[in-house]
């Protein structure tokens, strides 16, 4: 087995990244010797790879590391969504500026 799921450590940071997010596991990579955060879905679907820590051992850092991780992804998430919202916001009104062109067209040729 390559990576060991720490359960919990001295400090109680495992704990308070938790507490953050409860589906967070801290993994440890035997073979690279690094610590990693996944995130559990459900005992049906593996656990999701989040990020690997810059750190050898589990402290405080890590805390720090977890979220600003965090807000980055939720940050780079909702651009994501704002430029998905634009791109059908001007679909949308290329499609009712269409619909007025061609009323326009069908009432001048009834006329």
């Amino acid at each position: 087995m390559e990576k060991i799921i720490v359960e919990s450590d001295a400090l109680g940071i495992i704990k308070r990244i938790k507490n953050w997010n409860n589906k967070y596991e801290i993994h440890y990579n035997i073979k690279t010797k690094k610590f990693m955060l996944y995130l559990f879905e459900n005992e049906f679907k593996p656990s999701v790879y989040c990020l690997t820590y810059p750190f050898e051992s589990i402290d405080e850092r890590m805390i720090d590391y977890t979220l600003k991780s965090e807000i980055q992804n939720r940050k780079a998430y909702l651009k994501e969504i704002e430029e998905s919202n634009a791109l059908l916001l001007k679909k949308e009104q290329k499609k009712i500026l269409n619909e007025m062109e061609n009323c326009l067209s069908d009432s001048k040729r009834n006329n």
